[in-house]
């Protein structure tokens, strides 16, 4: 009789062993699903962010006294535009120079880079004005502010000014 009675013995701890390992797996696969879902939901907020994130395309031409920046909005809203230049071989007081743009809304009466409002598609012309020094090579940033006053820069590069 003890016999039988070992082998019961061994027979309800194995059940009991598989059942409480059958529940450690029911607990480890609902984390790893809960992991999963918050990272899903991570990423696509990661992805509203970015496809709300404005983006513009730019294309600067530097003059003997403006620098003319055409702008074309691809995703998001621009609501200001400005010009930052300083000399390559002084340090960077930068100061926003604002300047006169024209959009397809405005037609000829141009509108100041201070009060722009372009959405995605939209497009302006902006004239700024430049006060160099001829024979100097500047250092230049073109920047915006987009619908949530975040600085967003645009363009940069290096220009060397020419003769007045």
């Amino acid at each position: 009789m003890h016999s039988t009675q070992n082998k019961v013995g061994k027979i309800v701890g194995r059940k009991l062993r598989g059942q409480s390992g059958g529940i450690d797996a029911l607990i480890i696969l609902a984390i790893v699903i809960a992991v999963a879902a918050i990272i899903a939901l991570a990423i696509m907020r990661m992805g509203q962010s970015a496809a709300s994130a404005t983006r513009a395309q730019v294309l600067a031409t530097v003059g003997t006294h403006y620098m003319t920046v055409e702008v074309q909005v691809l995703s998001g809203k621009l609501n200001q535009l400005y010009v930052q230049y300083w000399p390559e071989n002084q340090p960077n007081n930068i100061a926003n120079t604002p300047g006169s743009c024209y959009t397809n809304s405005t037609g000829s009466t141009p509108v100041s880079s201070t009060g722009l409002s372009l959405y995605s598609g939209q497009s302006a012309v902006c004239y700024f004005p430049l006060s160099t020094t001829p024979g100097v090579q500047y250092s230049y940033v073109i920047i915006g502010y987009d619908a949530n006053g975040r600085v967003i820069q645009l363009s940069r590069g290096v220009f060397t000014a020419g003769a007045s």
